[in-house]
């Protein structure tokens, strides 16, 4: 039997997919933690060897867009699982990005309109702009990092797709908590 590592048999326990092709088959790993920042793992292969990075990222609403949402539902909380096939290197505000140009994901709407992100309810699915970008100052559900995080990720985006794998990325949202 072959290695996998840690973390990718926890996803792959929780009856999610994992990718395991060799040369940038990538594997995109929220850890949401209760307290920010949550964790962001890319992992994936190359030359037979698996690798791993590790990013500090946010995948909640920031508190102007819970008090103040955009959308008469309510913030969008990216739902925790898979997303699959969802995001493709494209622009956020201008700036590079991967955008949610892919498959539809599914959110929760948070509309109590106070600052505590509350996932409750049904998720609902669809195409809601729901981006991995740089913070440019507040996000309203979407998934932000710093900015050499996100050229990191737009880099291994884009050797996954020169090796075939495709120029859509999954991410899997795991809750920190179990």
């Amino acid at each position: 039997m072959s290695y996998t590592p840690p973390l990718l048999r926890t996803v792959a326990d929780r009856g999610f997919a994992i990718f395991t092709g060799d040369h940038y088959d990538l594997n995109l790993i929220v850890i949401r933690r209760a307290t920010d920042p949550d964790d962001l793992a890319a992992v994936y292969r190359v030359s037979g060897a698996w690798r791993a990075e590790w990013f500090r990222c946010q995948s909640m609403p920031t508190p102007q867009y819970l008090m103040e949402p955009i959308n008469d539902q309510g913030c969008a909380i990216l739902a925790p699982g898979q997303h699959r096939g969802a995001w493709v290197v494209g622009w956020h505000r201008g700036r590079p990005a991967l955008a949610q140009t892919g498959a539809p994901v599914l959110v929760y709407r948070d509309d109590d309109r106070d600052d505590l992100p509350e996932i409750t309810g049904e998720p609902i699915r669809g195409y809601f702009g729901i981006n991995i970008h740089d913070p440019i100052g507040y996000s309203a559900g979407c998934v932000t990092a710093d900015t050499s995080t996100i050229t990191r990720l737009i880099e291994l985006v884009n050797a996954q797709s020169r090796a075939g794998f495709g120029d859509s990325v999954s991410l899997t949202i795991l809750d920190g908590s179990r």
